[in-house]
Formats: structure tokens, sequence, C-alpha cells
């Protein structure tokens, strides 16, 4: 995250968009008041950056992520996300 900031802070560099295109859930388990989702997730941004010649270069990364959620009730009975993780599926890392 920290790379991601400092990149951002350049005027040399622009974040363009960013999304995800794709959520296949491998598993969904629940336990009492607790459930957990895996999930496999297609990542992708739109980034530019300033060549020295003045030329921005556009680059559109993706990235597919090994998604762990865990969700509890809240008050009023509806699903709420409790904890996130995640980590780049293999072969994904940039």
């Amino acid at each position: 995250m920290d790379a991601i900031r400092q990149a951002s802070a350049s005027p040399a560099f622009r974040s363009l968009d960013g999304g995800v295109s794709r959520v296949a859930i491998d598993s969904l388990s629940i336990e009492g008041q607790h459930a957990r989702v895996h999930a496999v997730a297609t990542m992708w941004s739109s980034v530019a950056q300033r060549q020295s010649d003045g030329r921005w270069i556009v680059a559109t990364p993706k990235n597919t992520l090994q998604v762990m959620l865990g969700l509890d009730p809240d008050a009023d009975g509806q699903w709420k996300v409790s904890t996130f993780t995640w980590t780049f599926a293999p072969g994904s890392e940039p």
C-alpha cells in the first residue's frame, strides 16, 4: 500500500480507474451466527505514467485475488462483512 501512496503523490503518475471484473465463490460455510466465504476475484486498474519526453503511457494491470470474508448478522439480522482478507492467487502477483 505504501508504494501506491508514493506513486499517487508523484505528478508523473495518475490513477485513472479500477474495479472488479469477476467474482467466483469457491465455498460458503455457516456455523451458528458466523459465515465464511472464500472467493476468487479478478481485479483491474488503469494508471498512467508520464515519460521523460512528456508522453503519458497507460497501463491496465489485472490480478486474481483469493478473498476470504467473514460475515456476522447485525442488530437487524442482516449479514454484514466482519472480516476481509486477501492474497494474490499463485501466478497473479504483480
